[in-house]
């Protein structure tokens, strides 16, 4: 058994030799992402038991994202929580 495993082992390393492929090849260059690329996401909203679909390209959710944190970051600031707005 031990022997038919490293016949394979050996092929296999042999093939890939043969074929100019190493592991230490680099990867393929990835495309840019530009934030051009639309994206959904089913969401669900305050109110609602019915979520509903939203799509915005890669930049806008980056934008959206980025508004979020700072809004909240702005409530914990001036110590609203819990929507009780300030006091």
């Amino acid at each position: 058994m031990h022997t038919i495993l490293a016949s394979s082992a050996a092929a296999l390393l042999a093939a890939t030799v043969a074929s100019g492929q190493t592991e230490s090849a680099p990867p393929a260059p990835a495309k840019k992402d530009d934030g051009s690329k639309i994206v959904c996401k089913t969401e669900e909203f305050v109110g609602s038991k019915i979520p509903k679909r939203v799509c915005m390209t890669r930049s806008q959710w980056e934008q959206a994202r980025q508004a979020a944190a700072e809004i909240m970051d702005e409530r914990q600031l001036s110590g609203e929580t819990r929507g009780e707005g300030p006091h």
